[in-house]
C-alpha cells in the first residue's frame, strides 16, 4: 500500500511570488524581473487551460529539491518551465529526465542547459499525460525521483498518471495547491478548506 504524507516547507511567502510560470537566473535584476522580461520577450502569455505557474523564487526551488533522498541517480521533472527547479535538481542528481510540453519553454530549456553534457540533462517536449512513461524513462539509471509543480487544473489526471508509474520511482515529490494535498490525505478525500498556498507531498 503507498502513502502519501503532505508536508509544509515554510513556502508562504515564497509561492507568493509566482509569474504564471518559473524562473530565475542568478545576477539578474531580481527573479521576477527576469521572468516578466523572458517571457515578454517571447511573447509568451501562460496558458490557463495547461495552468502554467512558474516559480520565481529560488529559495523555494531549493527547499524542493533538497527533499531528494542522498541516493537518487535520475530526476525526473513534470513540465521543466523555464528551468529553475530543473537547475537545482541538476546539481543534486547524476542525470535530470524532463518533459515540457510547451515548445517556446523548450527551446528555453536547452538554450539554458546547453552547456549540460546531453546524458546529463534529457529533455523531451510532450504531454506528461500522453506520453509513455516506461519507454521514455527506459535509458535513465536507478534509482529515480519524480519531481513536479504541478498545475492546479490538472492535478488529479497527473497525480494518477504518477500512481499509474510508481513502479518507475522510489520516491515522489510534487509540489502542488494545499486543497489538493489535503483531499490526498484526509479520510474520504475531501477537502479541508478554502484554497490556500502551495504543499508539497511526498509518497
Amino acid at each position: 500500500t503507498q502513502t502519501c504524507r503532505a508536508e509544509r516547507l515554510g513556502m508562504k511567502h515564497e509561492t507568493g511570488h509566482r509569474v504564471g510560470g518559473s524562473s530565475s537566473r542568478p545576477g539578474t535584476m531580481n527573479e521576477r524581473g527576469y521572468a516578466r522580461e523572458l517571457l515578454s520577450d517571447l511573447g509568451f502569455r501562460p496558458s490557463k487551460a495547461r495552468g502554467q505557474n512558474f516559480l520565481v523564487h529560488p529559495h523555494t526551488a531549493e527547499k524542493i529539491a533538497a527533499c531528494m533522498p542522498r541516493v537518487c541517480s535520475t530526476a525526473v521533472e513534470i513540465g521543466a518551465g523555464l528551468g529553475d527547479l530543473t537547475q537545482k535538481l541538476l546539481a543534486r542528481a547524476g542525470v535530470v529526465a524532463a518533459v515540457e510540453i510547451d515548445r517556446r519553454l523548450a527551446q528555453v530549456l536547452r538554450q539554458r542547459f546547453n552547456t549540460e553534457p546531453e546524458m546529463r540533462f534529457r529533455l523531451i517536449e510532450g504531454d506528461a499525460l500522453k506520453i509513455d512513461w516506461e519507454h521514455w524513462l527506459a535509458q535513465t539509471p536507478l534509482p529515480r525521483v519524480l519531481f513536479g509543480n504541478l498545475p492546479y487544473s490538472i492535478s488529479a489526471p497527473l497525480i494518477e498518471k504518477c500512481f499509474q508509474n510508481a513502479r518507475l520511482f522510489t520516491e515522489a515529490v510534487l509540489c502542488l495547491q494545499a486543497e489538493v494535498a489535503d483531499r490526498l490525505t484526509s479520510a474520504g478525500g475531501r477537502s479541508m478548506g478554502p484554497r490556500r498556498p502551495r504543499s508539497c507531498l511526498r509518497g
